[in-house]
């Protein structure tokens, strides 16, 4: 169908993108792309040096545009996109993470913890019975603090990624690189890239003004109990055009649906 067309143009698009900056290997002199990410210090390396340009490289200075006129906008740069016509809107990361018990037995003391109930890999698709629930928090707070809201994070469901359960983020690419920087780094220090991580989901809804067209992208990195690495993409369309018979296309589409 037409809208099929045109998500599959915008998912291509978006796509290519996420594959088009290398990252560097943490602690080796070489590069490398998104498909080839081992381990979860290389997907930080990922999220700080490749996804970052995904964001930003098409935004630029309001008053370098002249073009633009005496148009309102409320912002010193110009919208995030991608590919030029694909206004990114806002992203989420989901976290999931290993829920772990105390080893017993002859390895106790070499290895003090184990993963919980024998599950080998979590889904980001799903509510797991193995993932951690508990808060978790940065160094020298909790969740009881004053500064909670900022040095803490829930588990939560109602806004996570598929309300399949996380520790879950916002970002508005509007609100600039300093922003994200800072995003990653409170990411960083909540622990959320320590050796429990089970899955990453980065999702982000796109918006395409000349089809009328919402999509959101998924993007997911899963470790298995012996950090191996798993990655998953999808993609969700909504197109706003799509019963408007006022359009020759859409009321041909219309009809055949009939």
């Amino acid at each position: 169908s037409i809208g099929t067309w045109d998500a599959n143009a915008i998912y291509r698009t978006v796509s290519a993108a996420l594959m088009q900056y290398p990252f560097p290997l943490p602690n080796v002199n070489s590069t490398a792309y998104m498909d080839e990410v081992q381990d979860i210090e290389e997907l930080h390396s990922w999220l700080t040096s490749s996804l970052k340009p995904v964001l930003f490289a098409e935004q630029e200075d309001m008053t370098m545009l002249s073009a633009w006129g005496n148009m309102t906008w409320s912002h010193s740069l110009t919208p995030a996109t991608i590919g030029s016509f694909n206004r990114i809107l806002m992203l989420r990361f989901t976290f999931k993470r290993w829920s772990v018990e105390p080893t017993i037995g002859q390895f106790r003391t070499s290895t003090p913890y184990k993963f919980a109930r024998g599950v080998s890999s979590l889904s980001a698709w799903a509510l797991n019975a193995a993932e951690d629930r508990a808060d978790v928090c940065m160094t020298g707070s909790n969740i009881s603090s004053s500064d909670a809201e900022d040095k803490c994070l829930k588990w939560q469901t109602g806004q996570s990624f598929d309300r399949a359960g996380g520790y879950t983020l916002f970002f508005d690419p509007m609100e600039g690189q300093a922003a994200y920087d800072a995003l990653l780094k409170k990411m960083q220090d909540l622990g959320l890239f320590d050796m429990l991580l089970g899955t990453c989901t980065l999702d982000m809804i796109v918006y395409n003004a000349n089809v009328e067209m919402f999509l959101q992208y998924v993007q997911s990195f899963a470790f298995d109990f012996s950090g191996h690495i798993q990655m998953f993409n999808d993609a969700r369309s909504f197109n706003l055009n799509v019963f408007n018979t006022s359009v020759g296309k859409y009321l041909t589409f219309y009809i055949m649906r009939v």
